[in-house]
């Protein structure tokens, strides 16, 4: 079983379509980023990390929001590969 920690993070960018994907039916879809900065646990303080969303966005999501904090679960091997961390990843997320 992997194992899952508990984060605290600081939003410190939003970036609209910040990726693509092309399919081979000639349509696309395109993923908005949040830039996170880790405030704790203190072995993870300072890294940053982007997760990217597969869906809108809400205008007032917690997820656009510059110098908002968040706390959330996820597996710690997902902070492995800090490329490609989908919004799917994120369990319990609360807004601090």
């Amino acid at each position: 079983m992997a194992d899952i920690i508990e984060i605290e993070v600081e939003v410190t960018e939003f970036l609209q379509n910040a990726m693509h994907d092309d399919f081979e039916n000639g349509k696309f879809a395109s993923y908005h980023a949040s830039i996170l900065k880790i405030l704790s646990p203190i072995d993870l303080k300072n890294k940053k990390i982007t997760i990217y969303h597969d869906s809108d966005l809400d205008q007032n999501s917690p997820w656009r929001k510059l110098n908002q904090k968040l706390k959330f679960s996820i597996k710690k091997e997902y902070l492995d590969d800090l490329k490609h961390i989908f919004n799917g990843a994120i369990q319990n997320l609360c807004i601090l």
